[in-house]
């Protein structure tokens, strides 16, 4: 459906990209839903061949990798994408495959960052095809709001991800990412006291302090 809004200075530029038939069909649904709308510039890759390396690393405000991921038979490889994948430029990405929030992806695509941060949006659990049909224009019509910024996009689209009233997708989150060389996000500090220095016995509460 055509949407009815000025065009501005300089359109969202969006790639959509996959490793095969998984994600031409929320390609189409997308591309169909933006293609008359002028703020946004989407070019969807409708190959089924392997995820193409360029699609990755195009200088674009949204990048969006579809697929088919689990911890059985992977065709989107977290070490793969690390080893080949290296160049992201995109402030927001979006990673459609199943867990694609696990540790081992999120390592992946800090890995691969080329700008100082990003913010990844991906899901902890299974992924199905009707996600992306209610998360991706959420996720579009959010940074066109806000602007490509990722420290201003990651808790907004965090609290936007989650499902209302129990219903819609589940295990999807935003999170703000930086590259390994990168200091990490800073986290707000304790508001409970420090432990005394002099050979106090307190236990600490559960959580609290570093992980090894």
């Amino acid at each position: 459906m055509s949407r009815a809004v000025p065009s501005p200075a300089a359109p969202l530029r969006v790639r959509l990209t996959t490793d095969g038939a998984r994600g031409l069909v929320p390609q189409q649904e997308l591309y169909e839903a933006y293609v008359c709308d002028p703020r946004v510039q989407i070019a969807p890759n409708r190959d089924r061949g392997p995820l193409p390396v360029a699609d990755v690393r195009a200088d674009v405000d949204v990048l969006i990798i579809d697929g088919h991921s689990n911890l059985g038979d992977r065709r989107i490889w977290a070490d793969v994408l690390a080893q080949d994948y290296r160049g992201i430029v995109a402030p927001v990405i979006i990673l459609g495959c199943c867990w694609g929030a696990a540790d081992g992806f999120t390592a992946a695509i800090r890995s691969c960052l080329a700008v100082k941060e990003a913010v990844l949006i991906a899901s902890g659990g299974k992924t199905e095809l009707r996600h992306a049909r209610v998360l991706y224009p959420r996720v579009l019509d959010t940074v066109l709001a806000l602007g490509p910024d990722p420290g201003r996009l990651a808790p907004v689209l965090h609290e936007q991800l989650q499902p209302v009233g129990g219903c819609g997708p589940r295990d999807w989150s935003a999170q703000l990412l930086t590259p390994p060389s990168a200091p990490a996000p800073s986290r707000p500090a304790p508001s409970h006291p420090a432990p005394s220095q002099h050979g106090s016995t307190k236990k600490s509460a559960p959580g609290s302090g570093s992980r090894r």
